[in-house]
């Protein structure tokens, strides 16, 4: 019957069609998710090798061929990635699949300046690294356009559609990319900084100064930063003025968080600041009178004596030879020193007055030896710390430092724990006199490293 023979013909043409849509509907729907799924590992593998690269950006040499370096090896070795280490072919994680960065406009970047930053920007208000002292982030991109038969996927199901005369593509490009960076930040740092007086000479300061040496904070009263200067920088909230320096060095748990980048703050800034130390001595001058509360004193508030001997290079940094012997004898008649400690098994000022804390030993003979504050001016905030800051140490002769100008607290340069031994003078500059105790080391209590994606 010719009706009912047309009838299956239709019928079978339209359940051709319709198994045509179906197997295309099932092959998309796995193709598709096997692209989803690719994707996400792409994106995990571009964000770990960013993070990799990121984590050698310490800024010494060769730190830029280290991150390429590292990122390569841990997708090439990590299980985690293989399908994405398949797709990189032989050579693995291409070396154009980087880009480096000094600033992105993170929360720690200062404004751009050549003085730590090459003018060379990206056009999105990035600004490229030209070295590896600037190579601060790192972008990695895996790219199919920027990598040929690489970053692409090839379709198993799709193709099977033209078997029915369908034609669907054959492989499909998978891209992703990542933005890391290192930085460092310092939070609760006093806004000070002294001038590397080693700079030029082969040495520096972090190499040179052994725990104990003696440093006088001597300010110029010329802003002038020149070699074993120490002078006072601009707080992190961008405050300015004797008044508001004073504040901050007399309590510097208000300081804050910055990127380790410094700008000069010039201006007489000798009483303020002389009374700001000194409230660590029980000592309330000034702004500072009757605010031990707000400002209180350390446990043990004593003199310590000076060094013998200074250093040829520069008579504000000393040798450690202080005489202990002579103070321990006057401060605690009838005492034996522990651990052996003389003159010719010298401690540093900062062990006796740990010790001192420590053992109830604080000393309270007057007027040489005074060392125990008013007992009303005691608080919770009198702690052994009190007397202990940390100071940045910078190249200025290299940064060309000034009255007020910009620059970076990058290796060599750093941060270094000071012990006030001894109380501040004011007339005619301040001088401030302490003991080199150790080098802020990055993930200190100060200093610390921050390795995180951006992007």
């Amino acid at each position: 019957m010719p009706g009912k023979s047309r009838q299956r013909g239709a019928f079978l043409v339209l359940a051709a069609i319709l198994m045509a849509a179906l197997l295309g509907v099932v092959a998309l729907g796995i193709d598709v998710g096997r692209l989803y799924a690719l994707r996400s590992e792409m994106q995990n593998a571009a964000d770990a090798a960013a993070l990799a690269a990121a984590a050698e950006l310490d800024g010494t040499p060769d730190a830029r061929a280290r991150a390429i370096a590292a990122a390569q090896d841990m997708l090439q070795h990590d299980s985690r990635f293989a399908s994405t280490a398949a797709l990189l072919g032989e050579g693995g994680l291409p070396t154009d699949s980087f880009q480096f960065y000094c600033l992105i406009g993170a929360k720690y970047d200062p404004p751009f300046s050549a003085t730590y930053c090459s003018d060379v920007p990206d056009g999105e208000g990035r600004y490229f690294a030209t070295s590896d002292a600037e190579a601060h982030y790192v972008r990695v991109v895996l790219d199919p356009v920027a990598a040929a038969d690489r970053f692409r996927l090839q379709l198993l199901f799709l193709p099977v559609l033209s078997a029915v005369g369908v034609q669907t593509q054959d492989v499909v490009s998978v891209r992703a990319q990542s933005l890391g960076g290192r930085n460092f930040y310092t939070c609760d740092v006093p806004p000070m900084a002294i001038c590397d007086p080693f700079e030029g000479t082969g040495t520096t300061f972090r190499e040179a100064m052994s725990r104990g040496d003696g440093i006088e904070l001597r300010g110029s009263g010329s802003g002038q930063w020149t070699n074993g200067n120490f002078g006072f920088v601009t707080p992190p909230d961008g405050s300015s003025g004797a008044s508001a320096l004073a504040n901050l060095i007399a309590n510097e748990n208000g300081v804050g968080c910055s990127a380790p980048y410094i700008q000069t703050e010039p201006g007489a800034m000798a009483g303020p600041t002389t009374n700001a130390f000194n409230t660590r001595f029980d000592q309330y001058s000034g702004s500072f009178n009757n605010k031990w509360s707000q400002y209180p004193p350390a446990p043990n508030v004593v003199d310590y004596p000076h060094d013998a001997t200074k250093r040829a290079i520069d008579d504000r940094f000393g040798n450690g030879d202080w005489d202990f012997a002579s103070y321990w004898n006057g401060a605690h008649p009838g005492v034996t020193p522990p651990n052996g400690w003389s003159n010719l098994n010298r401690p540093a000022r900062w062990d006796v007055y740990n010790h001192e804390v420590d053992n109830g030993l604080v000393p309270n003979l007057p007027p040489t030896y005074a060392g125990q504050p008013a007992a009303g001016h005691v608080t919770a905030g009198t702690v052994k710390n009190r007397r202990l800051i940390t100071i940045a140490v910078v190249s200025c002769t290299a940064m060309d430092l000034g009255g007020r100008s910009e620059g970076a607290v990058r290796d060599p340069d750093g941060y270094a724990k000071i012990f006030l031994y001894r109380q501040a003078e004011g007339s005619p500059n301040l001088r401030a006199w302490g003991e080199f105790v150790e080098w802020e080391e990055a993930g200190g209590d100060k200093f610390h490293v921050d390795v995180q994606l951006y992007e």
